[in-house]
């Protein structure tokens, strides 16, 4: 990358190519400890509770005694009325793909960096870490900009990663408000899903929809899916009654949180946001990791990883 795209980049504000390319640095570092973990889970008495590399039909034949009834080839025991059963062999690359959240609110922070760096942060280190162990790296984008990124290998795959969240992730490219909520964003997904993927939700919750339940006990049927929750600390709890200086990155503001009328509504509205978002991945058995914008990326990607291994 030239000195040109590092120029008038505002920190925390902008996403940093150069830094998202530096990641992979972190990623070979990380890979050690994981190693570590996964040893220690496998030596245990409780597997992982996600499936591991995906699984392509290899072909059918007729059903033999001992033959997993899961596996059972349907269409074709009913058009011959014989029980026929799928074979399967392992696939060599799995796809991972990022459900990334582009919404207006994901531009928001309000200690250290926006939500929407951190998320690109956390996409680029994810990319790093999933083509070191062999696998393809894909993503979608939801919200503020709908794209969607094929998953690939190597590090080719990853840069292409990279260079599409730094434009997902542009503030100036921004609407105001996005058109997609994270429910069509699953429907979407499911069109073009493989089974046997690994999906990892990156976003605030914010923006549901109706029928994201269904769509995403779809998705899980025969996929593993996990959210990163990212969440900034004034949408935890409020600051303390005052007045505070709020801006867009080109006009400035003030926000009134002295009154007791306006504090009780924001507080309800944001438990009830975390109530919803709680109850959702709870209902499709999604195990999710909160995240703050100015956390170490090493520690959201070991929690993460403790939680696939768990």
């Amino acid at each position: 990358m030239s000195d040109e795209h590092t120029q008038g980049i505002r920190p925390g504000i902008d996403v940093d190519i150069q830094e998202l390319i530096g990641l992979r640095l972190m990623a070979r570092g990380l890979e050690t400890v994981v190693s570590r973990q996964a040893r220690s889970a496998l030596a245990g008495q409780h597997i992982s509770r996600f499936r591991g590399r995906g699984m392509d039909y290899l072909e059918s034949r007729a059903y033999l005694p001992g033959d997993d009834i899961r596996n059972m080839d349907w269409k074709l025991t009913a058009r011959t009325g014989k029980a026929h059963t799928k074979l399967f062999h392992e696939e060599r690359q799995r796809p991972v793909l990022l459900l990334l959240d582009t919404h207006a609110g994901m531009f928001f922070g309000s200690q250290q960096r926006l939500k929407s760096v951190q998320a690109a942060r956390l996409a680029a280190l994810l990319g790093w870490t999933t083509i070191r162990r062999g696998d393809r790296i894909g993503a979608f984008a939801y919200g503020g900009t709908d794209a969607e990124l094929k998953p690939r290998g190597g590090q080719r795959g990853v840069m292409s990663l990279i260079r599409a969240v730094a434009g997902w992730y542009q503030p100036r490219q921004q609407p105001l408000e996005g058109d997609e909520p994270l429910d069509m964003a699953l429907l979407r997904l499911r069109r073009v899903i493989r089974p046997g993927s690994l999906v990892v939700l990156v976003s605030d919750l914010f923006h549901l929809g109706s029928e994201a339940q269904r769509h995403l006990n779809r998705i899980r049927k025969h996929n593993d899916v996990l959210a990163i929750r990212l969440r900034d600390r004034l949408e935890c709890a409020l600051p303390p009654p005052g007045r505070y200086p709020v801006t867009d990155g080109e006009h400035r503001g003030m926000l009134d949180l002295g009154q007791t009328r306006v504090r009780r509504q924001w507080q309800q509205v944001l438990d009830q946001h975390d109530r919803d978002a709680r109850a959702l991945m709870l209902s499709c058995r999604v195990p999710m990791i909160e995240a703050q914008p100015q956390e170490p990326l090493r520690d959201v990607l070991l929690r993460a990883r403790g939680v696939l291994l768990a």
